[in-house]
């Protein structure tokens, strides 16, 4: 069984009621499994002309992300874009009484580059005739993603960059995902909805922390 099936079916247990505040528990789990992917996450980034590619975040119009990774692949050489992309979430909605599995954005108003030279990157960007530019500068430096970050976001997006559904249970106060891309990254949880099969996720961009929603459906709490 898919884990978008089980999830969906996880949904419309009795128990996914509700909404509560989990205790994140040890961060041992996230942070050992995340440790392990950062030398896989290096290995995969590749080198640009100046420097190592690693992944930007970009603010664009919102309503029109997908447009704007098309047009910078398509208006930025690829020495200083070696490839932009706007990640998904699959989100679990109830209609008419069945759970079905939705599609939105993972950050709405943001595209992610993939540079190696960033300074170059973000003054093409400056002349382009849309707005988009380089978020999390500082002073004379531009910030990526760290790379436990970035070696998440490589962990939980699938090959079409999305987020797939996850399911678990709440042990006393504690989230536990026993399946789906969240597995191991339960430290991350901050909120979960069990009502609406909602899990809100803390992830640190270059310009501040914020939560993304994933899909988490909730079988029992304890």
């Amino acid at each position: 069984m898919s884990t978008s099936t089980y999830a969906a079916q996880a949904a419309a247990h009795p128990a996914a009621r509700g909404e509560t505040r989990v205790r994140t528990g040890r961060r041992s789990t996230a942070g050992s499994r995340e440790a392990m992917r950062c030398g896989a996450s290096s290995a995969r980034t590749g080198k640009g002309p100046a420097g190592p590619a690693r992944w930007y975040v970009a603010r664009v119009h919102e309503g029109r992300e997908e447009a704007a990774a098309r047009d910078l692949k398509s208006l930025v050489g690829a020495e200083l874009l070696h490839d932009c992309f706007v990640p998904k979430v699959q989100l679990l909605q109830k209609r008419q009484g069945q759970w079905v599995t939705v599609e939105r954005l993972l950050y709405p108003g943001y595209v992610f580059a993939v540079s190696g030279s960033p300074r170059g990157l973000d003054r093409r960007l400056g002349s382009l005739s849309f707005p988009a530019h380089l978020i999390g500068r500082q002073r004379s430096a531009y910030v990526p993603l760290t790379e436990g970050e970035q070696a998440w976001f490589e962990s939980v997006l699938d090959a079409r960059r999305t987020l797939r559904p996850s399911a678990g249970v709440i042990e006393r106060d504690r989230v536990r995902v026993a399946e789906g891309p969240l597995s191991g990254f339960e430290a991350r949880i901050r909120k979960a909805n069990r009502h609406k099969a909602l899990a809100f996720v803390e992830v640190s961009m270059p310009d501040r922390p914020v939560l993304l929603r994933a899909a988490l459906a909730i079988t029992s709490r304890t």
